[in-house]
């Protein structure tokens, strides 16, 4: 079969796990740090359902693991950090990728462990991409969202934005 059978995998995804398949591998046999490959069935949502599990597996823990061994948080905390351990969790993924990070559970999960979650890419932003194709206003709008930084990403920041374009 060409595809991964949905009768065996319903998400339509394979992680494959590989020791040494990871930054320094090439170099250092001694490696043994988990690289990963994915595969992915050509189906609708897929990719979607791959970018959840990726945010809850990779993306979470990695963003917890600074927190500890660079920040020096105490790993009790992991679960509720203090305000001063939030983290930045950036991705430039296209609609897919965004749509996973904005469903309710993810949303309710990564504001409980202080994560801000932020699209980034100035020509592929979700606003920007909506106003790509809209009329001459909106295009106003845009080249006034460009000035932004990822420092000035907050939602208050961008409710200030949104109403001085409007």
């Amino acid at each position: 079969e060409n595809e991964i059978p949905e009768d065996l995998n319903p998400e339509g995804f394979v992680v494959l796990e590989i020791p040494g398949l990871c930054v320094g591998g090439d170099t250092d046999a001694r490696n043994g740090n988990i690289g990963y490959v994915v595969l992915l069935r050509n189906e609708k949502g897929v990719m979607a359902r791959y970018f959840e599990w990726y945010d809850i597996n990779i993306r979470e823990p990695f963003a917890d693991t600074l927190r500890v061994s660079v920040c020096g948080m105490s790993p009790q905390l992991t679960s509720k950090p203090p305000i001063k351990f939030r983290a930045s969790l950036s991705h430039d993924g296209g609609t897919e990728q965004a749509t996973a990070n904005v469903k309710e559970s993810r949303l309710a999960a990564h504001a409980g462990k202080r994560n801000e979650c932020l699209k980034v890419a100035a020509n592929a932003s979700l606003i920007q991409q909506e106003l790509d194709l809209a009329k001459k206003g909106f295009r106003c709008a845009k080249a006034k969202l460009k000035v932004l930084s990822k420092s000035d990403i907050t939602a208050n920041a961008i409710e200030v934005g949104i109403k001085a374009v409007l």
